[in-house]
């Protein structure tokens, strides 16, 4: 969602983001004209204070979250038992770095997470298009008995997307994972109240197997990882998230 402030949507400002004040006024209860006025500003306002926000009147990522019942999950530094020369993730690096770092940058600001968990996905799922599971190598390599599609190895069974969607472009394939974490998280955080290294592990795992089982897994006082493949996904892919934070991705 893009930062909102006062004016936004008025013609010799930003009408281009109209569409975005219209879904905040709709949040808000408030009239749908598309112009952050200043009774729109005031609205904002009084939620920010009711949520116990920064009270500046400017709609950006925790307010968005809030407003959405969403749950921010914060950076922090991610343990790795990867050696430093490790050199599958050496040349996954160099893959990111060459042809998909934007998209990783913009999905991990829509998800709320470190740059370097994306990395761990992508790590985790497909070598970032390396993996010799792949039938083929790049951001059209299918795996999982051809269910798994792209660099983010998106389940068709699961998800229209990867059916009919572009799946196969490296960049809408990496920003469709980041909604994946963004509704795991929110089906969890509505359900569990967890601090946030668990809950960031609950969305990795939810990315794999589901939120659903990872509610039952929670359920049941298994371990968060119990239901997903090989059991440790959400563990390994912060472990994965580790080793490109030793080398600038964090």
């Amino acid at each position: 969602m893009k930062t909102l402030r006062l004016y936004d949507g008025y013609q010799n400002t930003s009408p281009h983001l109209r569409d975005e004040v219209k879904k905040l006024q709709n949040l808000l209860g408030l009239s749908e004209d598309g112009l952050f006025g200043p009774n729109t500003e005031k609205a904002v306002i009084a939620f920010q204070k009711q949520n116990k926000l920064e009270t500046d009147g400017i709609v950006g990522p925790r307010t968005w979250a809030k407003l959405l019942g969403e749950v921010p999950l914060k950076k922090g530094n991610f343990p790795t038992t990867y050696g430093e020369g490790n050199q599958r993730l050496l040349k996954q690096l160099k893959a990111v770095q060459e042809n998909y770092l934007p998209f990783v940058e913009e999905a991990a600001k829509r998800a709320g997470v470190p740059p370097s968990v994306i990395c761990g996905i992508g790590s985790r799922e497909s070598e970032w298009g390396l993996s010799t599971a792949l039938d083929k190598r790049g951001p059209g390599g299918k795996g999982d008995h051809g269910h798994g599609r792209g660099l983010m190895q998106i389940d068709d069974r699961y998800h229209a997307f990867a059916r009919t969607g572009k799946w196969d472009n490296a960049e809408a394939n990496i920003l469709y994972a980041a909604k994946v974490l963004i509704s795991s998280r929110a089906y969890i955080a509505k359900r569990y109240t967890l601090d946030d290294k668990t809950l960031l592990r609950a969305t990795l795992a939810a990315y794999n197997c589901g939120p659903g089982n990872v509610a039952k897994a929670l359920a049941k006082g298994r371990d968060i990882d119990f239901y997903t493949t090989g059991r440790d996904y959400g563990a390994n892919v912060l472990d994965r998230a580790g080793w490109f934070q030793t080398k600038g991705i964090d």
